[in-house]
């Protein structure tokens, strides 16, 4: 049964995918630009851009101009016949999801709910006229406004034609070029994010389809060169902020915590294939010359989900599908859907919940999530047998330098034997794995043999209450045996109280030459 009435809609819903829609100011930039790439796609594919160099998407973002901040694009544009009726459409696109990267009809309102007035001009090629739409988001905002009792139960449709403006005038430009240009005037956002330089440029080098930095990563090319032959929604474009270039922020050499690093020495094609074998999302992992250590360079950290070059849901999308969610941070690579299926949602934080989105998800983890995994976990397990090893003769070295000089007294050398016991066993347990690489036991061998040897040294020199071995027996001849003796006990409790430190040592090593020094 119909009541034979048009639904109302209301005026709510437009602030629910304006303000409502993005929970970062910043996710404007990327809608922004999203709507530029596909301008220049139509461009391209029509004839009217010739070269893929001749298109541009700039953004200039000047607080002290009227228009803080300016996109613009040389793509398509829109005719001025059509464009009224398209700009003040909401969620209706002529755009084909799956094709475009944005179909859906509601990015370009996304500024509204940062800026007191928002203005869209657009000019097609070959045409003389140009069309300005200008939207009051302020005037908006008020009529929007709950406690506003004046606006209640008014349609959206009454909302948007009380608040846009439309007027036609002659360009001034070429009439051969065509444009698009969004223009925000009192710009609002926390911490005026949207205005700062720095963070605008590296979100867009992190979200935006923009090409590699071949010369701080020259395996970009090739990547480039592989994502182009296989993915057919990859390109990449020439965006500007403030005239200069942005790139993606990838690296050769990748930051770790605790102030570490690693090299990336090349990369690897990845897969995840349905369950009839067919490819369903193609990419690349970077290879780390040493896998170890969580991976803090900006924008690159993680398998990253990208569809139309465009990244969609931050660099944990695909932590899941590890073992460990922290795995993929161990990782640098990017997966791009080949599946027309495979649809970002509105937020573009994943993908629309469908068949194809399980399948996507589920057969990463079986194909690349837990190889990966297992990679990590075995240069983990690689990393903390060298490290013992290693542990062992920095043992050995610092051992034979106490050697030389002498110990502090009889529990200085206790515990150093203590120590080399320890460091024995741990070696000899490492010997007796099966899964060690050839070079790690070779090298544990021979710690092993320098640490018997040093044990045999150690109890040559004697031990419980003789000098053997000690600085106290050090002191000249001059000096008696119980001189020595109480020597030696002063030197046993400052290693016991100062143990942990090297000022026990350098002191005693002080105090000996001083004794030595006054008796000749």
């Amino acid at each position: 049964m119909t009541t034979g009435k048009d639904p109302k809609i209301g005026r709510f819903l437009f602030e629910s995918i304006t303000k409502g829609l993005y929970d970062n100011p910043l996710c404007i930039f990327r809608e922004y630009v999203q709507n530029a790439a596909d301008a220049i796609d139509e461009a391209m594919k029509a004839g009217a851009l010739h070269r893929k160099t001749d298109a541009y998407i700039s953004i200039k973002i000047d607080p002290s101009k009227e228009e803080e901040i300016v996109i613009e694009d040389n793509g398509c544009g829109i005719p001025s016949g059509e464009a009224a009726e398209i700009l003040s459409s909401i969620g209706d696109s002529a755009k084909f999801g799956g094709k475009s990267r944005g179909f859906r009809g509601i990015g370009r309102l996304g500024g509204m709910a940062y800026c007191s007035h928002l203005t869209f001009r657009s000019k097609a090629r070959n045409d003389k006229m140009e069309m300005i739409n200008t939207w009051d988001c302020k005037k908006m905002q008020l009529m929007l406004n709950p406690n506003n009792r004046n606006y209640k139960g008014m349609p959206l449709q009454e909302v948007i034609r009380e608040c846009s403006t439309f007027e036609l005038k002659p360009c001034t430009r070429p009439a051969s070029n065509a444009h698009f240009i969004v223009g925000m005037k009192g710009v609002r956002s926390a911490k005026d994010v949207l205005k700062d330089l720095v963070r605008v440029r590296a979100y867009l080098a992190e979200v935006a389809p923009v090409p590699f930095d071949q010369q701080q990563f020259p395996i970009g090319k090739e990547i480039d060169e592989y994502l182009r032959s296989e993915i057919p929604s990859y390109e990449t474009y020439r965006l500007m902020v403030n005239d200069e270039p942005v790139f993606k922020p990838h690296r050769m050499t990748v930051e770790l915590t605790q102030n570490k690093s690693d090299h990336i020495s090349g990369f690897d094609r990845i897969e995840v294939l349905d369950l009839r074998d067919k490819p369903i999302a193609k990419g690349w992992v970077a290879r780390r010359k040493d896998l170890v250590g969580v991976v803090q360079s900006d924008g690159c950290d993680g398998i990253r989900v990208r569809v139309g070059n465009i990244l969609i849901g931050g660099s944990r999308l695909l932590s899941g599908g590890f073992s460990q969610p922290r795995f993929n941070a161990y990782f640098v690579g990017e997966l791009h859907p080949v599946d027309s299926e495979l649809v970002p949602n509105a937020q573009r934080e994943a993908f629309e919940d469908s068949e194809v989105s399980n399948i996507f998800y589920e057969q990463f983890e079986k194909q690349i999530g837990q190889p990966l995994s297992k990679k990590v976990s075995q240069a983990s397990q690689s990393f903390n047998r060298k490290k013992v090893v290693a542990k062992a003769e920095y043992l050995v070295k610092t051992v034979k330098s106490t050697i030389g000089k002498g110990f502090l007294g009889t529990a200085h050398k206790e515990k150093t034997v203590k120590e080399l016991r320890t460091a024995e066993t741990e070696i000899e347990g490492l010997l007796a794995r099966r899964k060690c690489e050839e070079e790690v036991k070779s090298q544990a061998a021979t710690v092993r043999e320098q640490i018997g040897s040093l044990r045999e040294q150690i109890s040559e020199q004697g031990t419980g209450g003789k000098l053997g071995g000690t600085l106290a027996e050090t002191l000249c001849d001059s000096y008696s045996r119980a001189e020595k003796i109480l020597v030696g006990k002063v030197f046993d409790h400052l290693y016991s109280q100062y143990e942990k430190t090297k000022d026990a040592t350098s002191l005693a090593q002080a105090i000996t030459r001083r004794l030595n020094s006054e008796a000749r």
